[in-house]
């Protein structure tokens, strides 16, 4: 009340001055509302533009419809003050509602800003120019006083200014390190087929035992829907190779965007590139769970697994009728899944259903699946928004890979890191999980559909957009992994080098910065730093952790983005004569290669900076440097918002990074070291480093 009684009073000197100089400025109000009616348009017009509506209309539209409710208001709110005849009523109605819309806007676009007293600065200013402009504006174009452009001219400005840089994409801030790498290979493959583009529609399934609703939800969903949740739609579009029979299949989920949008036809251009090179794509159309404005479903990532589900049981159904149009088209031991958001978290525990009997969270309810899938992939993944029996999901003895971009605007942090942690490997099967985080991509743009926006207008007006790496790039990078990905999860090749090495050799992918991760069922910890808060021990028996002149050193938990892990690595800072070292008191096994995670925690490029050194039983020893193997990408600074960009407050982007060393490499260096009898591995600093290390073992 102190401020609005502030700024009231404020508003009656300008009034007084106004009258004073340029004369009576009665309609000025009209101004306002109109003002406050186009700015309130920006939340809502685009839930029209997805039924066709040109954007300029659409936004016409809510202007006028918002211009009208808000005479209304005014004209109902002066009444009621009057009625209470405790205060002056006249401009005040206009006056509260113009507060409180400056109110909503700064609370709904720009509650991330971190400047002290920012909202009463941005609340006082505003209300300031918009009603100094409204004034000066009647006072010039009715009164014929020329005085008011005084005012009038900068307040124009200052309301044009805000306008453009709403509009305006924002500041090209990103910085691509060149780590100079031979671009060399090649990671795409010829397109070998025509592509044959199929709807299918199957019976309803009844969702309502997973995901409830009700109330003015329930009604406002059921009425747009024409039923409801007991009969949800399963249906979507196949992407098939023409002229191919038992293609294997890849189903993709999407996420919990506006169900007013088409969702799923945004993979479009992802079964174009698979159909075309051998492998099916199914799109899957969920929008029956999704939201739109305030009538969103909670709790429902369950739902969209069962769902997946239940599309897969009937196109395979299908696939079995010799009368059916898919007769024979799939390959039902070659399944993958795929989800992008919260699809992506649906994609696993729709695997886990597959595996399951029971529902975990009722008893009653059985799953009767148990399809051949083979992969899981996670695209910009929520997580543990489901968690079962209060525990997180876990993957098993299957392939999996995870991607997002570093300006995710959405899931800001990388939630799939979290399920990577959570991917267990029995060692019963050649399995393998991998990770990709690169520079600038965006939530939206891995659908075609959704493109910059990974926030909805206004908020989303003011994403540094500019910055972003264009959204055909970001979708070929999906396109080429997902592909080179799914053909080792088939059996196709067993090329797993892009994963390995990561993407920087490879000229046929988009330049940004790329940071991978890496792991198979072979591997065999030596240290994963989960044992316990002892820095000087290891996870298997008889293994010294020591280090020399460390300026700091520590375990703690990942950071992935704004995402806090559960697992453990060591950080450190070091200096030239440095080093950090693992003596074994027993022997370890002996593999072809020495693996371990890495991050370079730094802006800068540190490619000589650290040396790894491996010591037998006998005193032989043998370095190389890390940098043969990997160049590591620095954090990325991502300026997520353009206001971010004016205030320097950037976000560290980064992911560990995996180097895997072939152990003869050390042999060829020295040949009389015995590989066999290894005691001691060791890292050398070359250089000011400040890294962190985790998953040190080794692999075959």
């Amino acid at each position: 009340m102190k401020i609005n009684n502030f700024l009231i009073k404020i508003s009656n000197k300008i009034n007084n001055f106004f009258k004073k100089h340029f004369g009576r400025a009665s309609g000025f109000a009209f101004i306002i509302v109109a003002i406050m009616s186009l700015f309130s348009a920006t939340f809502f017009y685009y839930y029209i533009e997805d039924f066709r509506v040109p954007k300029a209309l659409s936004l016409i539209i809510f202007v006028v419809l918002f211009f009208i409710f808000y005479l209304i208001v005014c004209f109902l709110l002066k009444f009621i003050f009057l009625l209470l005849k405790r205060i002056r009523t006249k401009n005040l109605a206009v006056y509260g509602l113009l507060i409180y819309g400056i109110k909503y806007f700064y609370e709904e676009c720009l509650y991330y800003v971190d400047i002290d007293y920012f909202e009463i600065i941005f609340i006082t200013v505003t209300f300031l120019v918009i009603l100094i402009f409204s004034k000066s504006l009647i006072s010039f174009a009715k009164n014929k006083k020329k005085k008011a452009l005084i005012f009038l001219l900068p307040s124009t400005f200052i309301i044009g200014a805000s306008i453009y840089f709403m509009l305006f994409p924002g500041f090209n801030s990103g910085e691509i390190y060149d780590l100079a790498g031979e671009k060399n290979k090649i990671a795409s493959k010829p397109e070998k087929y025509e592509v044959e583009v199929i709807d299918y529609e199957g019976r309803p399934v009844d969702l309502s035992d997973f995901v409830g609703y009700s109330g003015r939800t329930k009604k406002i969903r059921d009425k747009y829907f024409g039923k409801t949740l007991k009969e949800t739609d399963v249906r979507g579009r196949i992407y098939a190779p023409k002229n191919l029979q038992k293609a294997p299949v890849l189903f993709v989920l999407h996420g919990n965007h506006r169900f007013t949008t088409k969702n799923y036809l945004g993979y479009d251009y992802l079964g174009h590139y698979l159909a075309k090179r051998g492998i099916a794509l199914v799109s899957v159309d969920e929008n029956m769970l999704n939201g739109f404005f305030k009538f969103g479903l909670s709790n429902e990532n369950d739902a969209r697994a069962v769902l997946l589900l239940e599309n897969i049981k009937n196109i395979f159904s299908r696939n079995k009728i010799k009368d059916s149009v898919l007769y024979n088209k799939f390959d039902s031991e070659n399944i993958a899944l795929l989800g992008h958001s919260r699809g992506g978290e649906a994609a696993a525990i729709a695997y886990n259903f597959n595996e399951l009997n029971l529902h975990p969270d009722d008893g009653n309810i059985y799953h009767a699946y148990n399809f051949n899938i083979k992969a899981v992939i996670t695209v910009s993944p929520t997580y543990d928004q489901y968690e079962p029996s209060d525990k997180s999901i876990i993957l098993k003895d299957v392939d999996y890979l995870t991607i997002a971009g570093s300006n995710d605007a959405d899931v800001d942090g990388f939630e799939g890191m979290l399920l990577y942690d959570n991917v267990i490997f029995s060692g019963k099967k050649n399995n393998f999980k991998a990770a990709l985080y690169f520079g600038y991509g965006n939530h939206g743009n891995f659908n075609s559909l959704w493109g910059d926006y990974d926030l909805d207008p206004a908020e989303g007006f003011f994403l540094n957009r500019k910055e972003l790496l264009k959204g055909d790039d970001q979708r070929e990078i999906l396109s080429i992994y997902t592909f080179n990905f799914l053909e080792n999860a088939f059996g196709k090749t067993y090329n797993r080098e892009i994963f390995r090495e990561g993407p920087n050799n490879y000229s046929d992918l988009p330049k940004t910065n790329y940071y991978n991760r890496y792991m198979d069922s072979s591997f065999y910890k030596i240290a994963n730093f989960e044992e316990d808060y002892d820095l000087n021990t290891s996870s298997i028996e008889g293994g010294i952790i020591n280090f020399y002149d460390l300026n700091q050193i520590y375990e703690d938990s990942h950071d992935y983005g704004e995402s806090d892990s559960k697992t453990t690595a060591v950080f450190m800072e070091a200096k030239k004569g440095s080093n950090y070292g693992l003596r074994f008191t027993e022997k370890i096994p002996r593999g072809k290669f020495l693996q371990f995670d890495m991050e370079n925690l730094t802006y800068e490029d540190k490619r000589d900076a650290v040396r790894i050194e491996i010591q037998d039983t006998w005193g032989n020893s043998s370095s190389l440097n890390l940098s043969k193997y990997k160049i590591l990408s620095p954090m990325t600074k991502s300026f997520i918002y353009k206001t971010d960009y004016l205030t320097g407050d950037f976000v560290k982007r980064f992911m560990p990074q995996t180097l895997i060393i072939p152990m003869e490499d050390f042999k060829n260096k020295n040949s009389e070291i015995n590989l066999d009898e290894i005691n001691k591995i060791e890292f050398k600093f070359m250089g000011n480093s400040k890294i962190s290390i985790d998953n040190l073992g080794i692999s075959n």
